[in-house]
């Protein structure tokens, strides 16, 4: 994680209020920079390119990643899928 984004979260998190009732439990507000929120948003697929996921009444949207689907994207949001997954590391 880049430096400056993990000191914004770790100090969100250590700025938090544990409250112990119902249970132990804290909640972070603004966990990240607001560039990253940014970024995010940035990168996210429009809807148009993606279908509705059957069990939600539109409120989750799906992507087939297969070459006929990446085949109707426009060449910028086919560059950017495939530098996203150049640069996923799921280990961190």
């Amino acid at each position: 994680m880049n430096p400056d984004i993990s000191e914004h979260f770790y100090g969100a998190i250590e700025r938090s209020a544990v409250k112990t009732e119902p249970f132990p439990h804290f909640s972070a507000r603004n966990i990240f920079p607001d560039s990253f929120y940014a970024d995010l948003q940035t990168a996210m697929l429009p809807t148009e390119y993606l279908a509705p996921h059957p069990t939600t009444n539109g409120q989750r949207f799906s992507a087939e990643f297969e070459p006929e689907w990446l085949s109707r994207l426009p060449p910028l949001l086919r560059t950017r899928l495939k530098f996203a997954r150049l640069n996923f590391n799921p280990q961190g």
